[in-house]
């Protein structure tokens, strides 16, 4: 038997939330190696949220942390790296660190 949790498709995992921002876990992967995502509530008691961040594991086993940002025509990119980090603990530490660097959506 495992000691991980699994995530429910119908119930995300919140691992921070200050109202404005939440952290939630992928809910399609189990819980102690899920990536996830930064999302933004529209406004205060609002239920929509959108997207404007994420951590994921990359290939050589390390997690890194992004944020969305203007599209820049020099890099081809509208996210920006915030870093690379050993432990998915620490790459989300720095997302919640940096979320106001995220660009919010027209109405959020």
């Amino acid at each position: 038997m495992s000691n991980s949790i699994e995530s429910k498709a119908d119930k995300p995992c919140i691992v921070l939330d200050d109202g404005r921002y939440c952290v939630l876990l992928n809910p399609l992967f189990p819980s102690d190696w899920a990536p996830g995502f930064l999302e933004v509530r529209q406004r205060a008691g609002s239920n929509k949220y959108t997207c404007v961040g994420s951590f994921i594991p990359v290939p050589d086993g390390r997690w890194a942390a992004w944020v969305n940002v203007p599209y820049d025509d020099t890099t081809e990119s509208d996210s920006m790296l915030l870093g690379h980090h050993d432990r998915r603990i620490d790459a989300i530490v720095q997302l919640w660190r940096d979320r106001h660097k995220a660009v919010l959506p027209v109405g959020f």
